[in-house]
């Protein structure tokens, strides 16, 4: 029975709902107007001494007149709307409760007088009292009219708002003034307990001098920047204020915004807009001076106008097997002018980068380049910087001159050479059917054929669109026509010059010149991972080179270098010298060495975004400075293991650095050889004596050592049995 009574109660309402009128149902959702008609009339179809809400979005509505509002409570939701009239207020409110509530991109102004009336104007003509209240938004009149004008019995609260004009009350009329900007004086205005300050003629208002959003970008009160102090270097601060920029999309730092001495700048926080908030800050440059010296240094023996850093052909090979595409497109950088030996040259080999952002480079089919603004940059900072600066390479494998010219043997020869550096099946290059000479022509051609279809077609389309009757039917089609019309006179305008372009680059001194030298002719398919190019082979001997592997840290001068192909050339060193610590502590307790040079050694690769740990296929050498005051005919390097076991390794001396090798990087100590710690490379036994004389009294003290050790450790174990 109580199923049935469930079920007939279902179905009266089932029935009965598509009768009931929706309004019944209607949200207390403010109405959405969508142009200046559907606004005048949402504010019409309030009813007098009613309340409505109205929400104008997405829009710019040039009003001939300003809204009137008469004896109603009006809600007025902005959200990227902009009100705007010629001249007068844009609202004009009598004995009604006014609220504004608005985002930073919403916009009321009057392009002309509002004879003092201001863009929101607001009076009362009873003895009630009435409110304007407004949150966010831009107000403004170009003729430096009146922005707000509150009559007699009104009261305006202002909170998070930007005025471009003055503010005005009539007889008994008041404002509050909570946060915002503002164009003139209004101190008077502002209620307890906030803070104002005047900048550059403008009157800002917020709960305490700096908010807690500002506080977060500085570091104790300082603007803290990881770059050496700017020796009028006029890019440094340009890439500097731009790199800021993007990090913190709220703040705003120009070049001009630094003080002479760059140790204070004016910082700008959420610029024109209500919120805006602007310090003059102290400002600090967090840099090493040795470092910077030795940068200096080196930048100095860069050409003059340097444009390109030259790349190898398995230098290029190197970067193409290593470098990481993905990331290098994301970060906007790329790494490719650090696979550059004659880079590196300059360099001294030092654990400089200098990545490149990627502003006109592209991977070409013959060549590779990357062009941009650049930081020479040393553990995170950055101390010089390049307005345009880049790494070029050509597709070109090189092989021994005496290689047979046939195709097969080009491609033999240069799989070869490129197998014997990096590896067997990481790159593979195979023959074409095409040649250099077919490439220029039908280049040729395409240009050529581009230009011939344009001039063609334009007078077909032309005389189609003279033809066609401007009507608004016709409208859509001749729209059509007009861009056809465009398109084709730019081809014809434009292209010529991309021919002569493309001509002038086989020229002398033309990006593509050396493709003038391929063996044969022949053009070549070249594949790594997942990108192809195409190459040329280029007979000579004296190109021939093999990329070795160095890096240098400036402040230790620590070095390493390998011959092994596994470490992407980008990599660089990072050397941190251990003095002391808990790690330090625990190393000496195991080495009980006295006199020592502690470093903890890393490489770091930007392309494999990580550090490059071990070898599989080679050795590490390691070059350590020897201090003066150590014994270089008893030293050793050692390091100790996850199980505080001591592994030493020989040195050999050279030029004032101690030298051993390694397949693997962890913290590494060189130290005077003592009786207790003297032990055989890659080992923690003791080193034997050599030699035929072995006096018996050394084998007698040796016994008596042993026993003693192995009494103690028996008392030990019978002691943890028990």
């Amino acid at each position: 029975t109580l199923k049935k009574r469930i079920l007939s109660c279902l179905l009266i309402i089932v029935l009965i709902l598509p009768m009931i009128p929706t309004t019944i149902f209607a949200s207390d959702e403010p109405v959405q107007v969508y142009n200046l008609t559907e606004l005048v009339n949402a504010i019409e179809a309030i009813p007098e001494g009613g309340k409505g809400e109205i929400s104008i979005k997405y829009g710019y509505y040039y009003m001939g007149s300003s809204l009137e509002v008469e004896n109603k409570d009006v809600v007025f939701y902005l959200e990227s709307a902009q009100l705007v009239t010629p001249q007068g207020p844009v609202i004009c409110a009598k004995n009604s409760n006014i609220s504004i509530i608005a985002d930073e991109k919403s916009l009321m102004e009057s392009q002309g007088s509002t004879s003092g009336k201001g863009t929101i104007c607001v009076e009362s003509s009873t003895n009630d009292k009435f409110e304007l209240t407004i949150n966010g938004g831009k107000y403004g009149c170009i003729e430096n009219d009146n922005v707000l004008n509150v009559g007699s019995g009104v009261k305006a609260k202002l909170t998070n708002v930007l005025c471009r004009g003055p503010l005005n009350t009539n007889g008994d009329g008041a404002i509050e003034i909570h946060s915002g900007k503002f164009a003139n004086d209004i101190r008077e205005y502002v209620v307890d307990g906030k803070f104002t300050c005047n900048v550059e003629h403008s009157y800002y208002v917020r709960d305490t001098e700096f908010t807690d959003e500002f506080k977060q970008i500085l570091t104790d009160g300082k603007l803290v920047f990881d770059y050496a102090k700017p020796d009028d270097n006029e890019t440094a601060i340009w890439l500097l204020s731009e790199e800021f920029n993007m990090a913190n999309p709220n703040f705003y730092l120009m070049e001009d915004d630094f003080f002479e001495d760059y140790n204070k700048c004016e910082l700008v926080m959420y610029p024109d807009s209500a919120k805006e908030e602007i310090h003059v800050v102290d400002v600090v440059w967090n840099y090493d001076g040795k470092v910077y010296a030795a940068a200096k240094n080196f930048v100095s023996k860069f050409p003059d106008n340097k444009e390109y850093f030259e790349i190898t052909d398995l230098e290029l090979i190197n970067y193409w097997t290593f470098s990481n595409h993905e990331q290098d497109d994301e970060m906007g950088l790329d790494t490719l002018a650090s696979y550059s030996s004659e880079l590196k040259t300059y360099l001294g080999n030092a654990n400089f980068i200098l990545p490149i952002e990627n502003r006109a480079g592209a991977d070409e089919l013959f060549f590779t380049t990357r062009k941009g603004s650049a930081k020479l940059t040393h553990d995170g900072i950055a101390y010089y910087s390049f307005e345009a600066i880049g790494a070029k390479a050509e597709h070109a494998i090189h092989v021994p001159a005496n290689t047979a010219s046939t195709k097969d043997a080009l491609a033999a020869a240069a799989q070869k050479r490129i197998d014997d550096y990096i590896g067997k099946d990481v790159v593979k290059l195979t023959t074409t059917n095409e040649t250099v000479t077919e490439y220029y022509n039908n280049e040729i051609a395409y240009y050529d054929n581009i230009i011939a279809t344009a001039q063609r077609e334009l007078p077909i389309v032309q005389a189609a669109y003279n033809a066609l009757p401007d009507t608004p039917e016709n409208s859509a089609l001749r729209s059509q026509y007009l861009l056809q019309i465009w398109d084709y006179q730019w081809k014809i305008d434009s292209t010529p010059d991309m021919k002569k372009y493309f001509i002038d680059s086989f020229a002398e001194g033309g990006e593509l010149e050396f493709l003038k030298k391929a063996e044969g002719d022949f053009i070549f398919d070249i594949k790594v991972k997942d990108q192809e190019y195409k190459c040329i082979i280029v007979k000579d001997d004296n190109k021939l080179t093999i990329p070795s592997y160095k890096t240098v840290d400036v402040n230790t001068d620590v070095q390493v270098k390998t011959d092994s192909s596994s470490v992407p050339l980008d990599t660089i060193i990072e050397v941190e010298k251990l003095t002391d610590g808990k790690e330090y502590e625990e190393i000496m307790k195991v080495l009980d060495v006295k006199k020592n040079e502690t470093f903890d050694i890393k490489l770091h690769s930007n392309s494999l975004d990580g550090y490059v740990t071990k070898l599989k296929d080679g050795k590490f050498e390691v070059r350590i400075p020897i201090p003066e005051s150590f014994d270089k005919e008893s030293l050793a390097v050692y390091y100790v293991d996850d199980k505080d076991k001591k592994i030493e390794h020989e040195v050999t001396v050279k030029e004032n650095y101690a030298v051993f090798t390694t397949n693997h990087f962890s913290i590494y100590t060189l130290a005077e050889k003592t009786n207790a710690n003297a032990g055989s490379a890659g080992s923690s036994s003791s080193v034997p004596l050599t030699g035929d004389y072995h006096p018996t009294s050394v084998f007698f003290v040796l016994m008596l050592v042993s026993s003693v050790i192995i009494a103690g450790a028996v008392v030990e174990r019978k002691r943890k049995i028990k």
